[in-house]
């Protein structure tokens, strides 16, 4: 019901005048969509206008709601109205399909408002008498031939099949599916109801997340983890939707193999709301500066890739020389080395086109782009401690996804669209727009700032706190530290074969000593780590040596000083 002054009437009444009549109804705007009378409760007339033709009647009815918990909502088309006479290029139309609505013999003569009621009434109750529509569920295979029945089966075979790119995923995946089998694992699918996943939830939001633990024991809990702190709750929340992600892809893979009669059971099951964060604070312009220049020489030429390209670790570190297409000014990140098996071509600046031409410099382009010292291609993993060094020295909080996190607000904050920056960076805009939205300066400063009326300051004074930032951001402008280092330092032959993360040239090794010396020191009574200190290599070189030699393995330690004071005594 709407209120018009004292007087309440139905919804639509003001629509119904309006569509009684053909020359009220001319002079209606055209209508991209049908306007609604309401005549019953679910129950509508609608008109909707055409440019060239005479507008047509409609029919909509609700009919409650089907099982999956949407509307069943059923529209139709009842003829033409009786706008304007009749025109050869009308032709008859006629239909007797129920589904299509009543049967209309000829639409040339048109639907006055009285005869459209009539077909809509009549079209509502054979549309009541068929009902809802059902629901089709698979025919359920005898128990004997049930492939997966319980939760832990199903997961095993939507692992095998699970299309994970990259060793990451699968063993991210893996780890996963592996904690939710211990947890409900064991629960039959056949008699699996909507409770028991709720509650498997509801226990995962209130126990400490798990820690890393030693080979062959037991993992255990986060301690001094408190279970009512919001954060806490909402990190395990977004780890409840994970998991509940994976139970109900795998139920769905199995569904008619699992003994499932319905998928209602794990369906209607929903994931908690609005607990997914943006990222974490990206560096300054400055602090980025004072960061490279913390980094050991080996690192820095990776570090300085990725807040170029905003590249993830696993995929820079496969990277060839021959990927940098210096011609076209972008890097090739192929679709086997990518997390999303899509390969795509990241713009490079004119910055990044220094850097890498000078990485790229005089090499093959079968080589890897980044190297360690040693020679060899960065690996798994390896990247953790010099990112952890370097951010120490500087007291920047950040880890090796800060780089490319960074990079990534950077290019939002410059006011590149979101489309551009999810290609570029190898991830979906969606996610860009959830994570990101915040620093996208033409989303909502720029229209509070046009549209929103000033409460009381002057305009004079607005101006003057204009100037102010304007001066802060020059400041910060001249303040801006420099690289420490030259592009011409990023090219491998400047650091291969140091050691020390490439800063230290290695020292010349002592030579090995003869049988006489060897002997000699023994003679000393002292420990192997003592004479490994001498000689200036390790203990178990030492051990090997006496051992070439023939000579006895002196004892390490607190054996040899034991042995010695005993000596000395007699």
């Amino acid at each position: 019901m709407v209120r018009k002054g004292s007087k309440a009437e139905p919804r639509g009444a003001e629509n119904a005048v309006n569509l009684r009549n053909p020359e009220a109804r001319v002079a209606l705007p055209y209508l991209t969509t049908p306007t609604w009378v309401t005549i019953d409760r679910n129950r509508s007339l609608g008109y909707g206008g055409n440019r060239r033709h005479p507008g047509s009647w409609y029919a909509k009815i609700v009919l409650g709601k089907t099982p999956e918990g949407k509307e069943d909502r059923r529209q139709v088309r009842l003829g033409l109205a009786d706008d304007l006479p009749p025109t050869p290029m009308d032709e008859p139309v006629s239909r007797t399909d129920p589904a299509e609505g009543p049967n209309v013999e000829n639409e040339k003569s048109g639907l006055t408002y009285s005869q459209a009621l009539a077909a809509a009434l009549a079209w509502f109750e054979e549309e009541s008498r068929r009902g809802s529509r059902t629901v089709r569920t698979p025919e359920i295979p005898p128990q004997s031939q049930v492939t997966y029945p319980t939760i832990g089966d199903a997961l095993d075979g939507y692992f095998n099949r699970l299309k994970t790119t990259g060793e990451s995923s699968r063993r991210s995946a893996h780890l996963r599916i592996a904690l939710t089998k211990t947890q409900i694992g064991s629960l039959v699918i056949a008699n699996l109801t909507r409770q028991q996943l709720d509650n498997w939830m509801d226990t995962i939001v209130r126990t400490p997340p798990r820690v890393r633990s030693k080979n062959g024991k037991e993992p255990a809990g986060k301690k001094k983890w408190d279970p009512d702190d919001p954060e806490n709750q909402r990190a395990r929340k977004v780890t409840a939707n994970r998991a509940l992600a994976d139970v109900k892809a795998a139920l769905t893979y199995t569904f008619g193999q699992n003994g499932a009669a319905s998928n209602l059971a794990w369906d209607t099951v929903k994931p908690y709301r609005k607990v997914d964060k943006s990222r974490g604070t990206a560096m300054t312009p400055a602090e980025v500066v004072h960061l490279l220049n913390s980094c050991l020489p080996e690192f820095r030429p990776l570090a300085y890739g990725t807040l170029l390209t905003a590249g993830r670790y696993g995929e820079l570190t496969q990277l060839n020389v021959g990927d940098f297409q210096a011609r076209r000014k972008l890097i090739h990140i192929r679709a086997e080395i990518t997390k999303t098996q899509k390969e795509r071509f990241v713009p490079l600046t004119d910055e990044a086109m220094v850097v890498f031409m000078e990485i790229c410099r005089g090499r093959a382009p079968e080589e890897p782009l980044f190297i360690r010292a040693n020679g060899k291609r960065w690996n798994k993993s390896q990247q953790h401690q010099p990112m952890k060094d370097s951010s120490k020295k500087v007291n920047i909080d950040t880890c090796f996804y800060g780089l490319r996190h960074t990079r990534i607000s950077h290019w939002i904050e410059d006011g590149i669209a979101m489309a551009a920056v999810a290609e570029s960076a190898g991830t979906s805009e969606f996610m860009i727009r959830t994570h990101y939205k915040h620093l996208d300066p033409e989303s909502v400063q720029k229209t509070v700032n046009t549209r929103s009326r000033v409460i009381g300051i002057t305009q004079e004074r607005i101006e003057q706190s204009k100037r102010e930032l304007e001066a802060f951001a020059q400041q910060e402008v001249d303040d801006m530290p420099v690289l420490n280092f030259t592009p011409e330092s990023l090219h491998p032959y400047t650091y291969l074969g140091k050691v020390k993360g490439g800063s230290e040239e290695p020292q010349a090794r002592r030579p090995k000593p003869t049988r006489e010396e060897l002997r000699a020191l023994l003679a000393r009574d002292i420990s192997v780590l003592q004479i490994a200190k001498i000689v200036g290599y390790s203990n178990v070189t030492v051990t090997k040596w006496c051992k070439g030699f023939g000579l006895k393995v002196p004892g390490r330690g607190y054996h040899a000083k034991k042995r010695a004071k005993k000596k000395s005594r007699r």
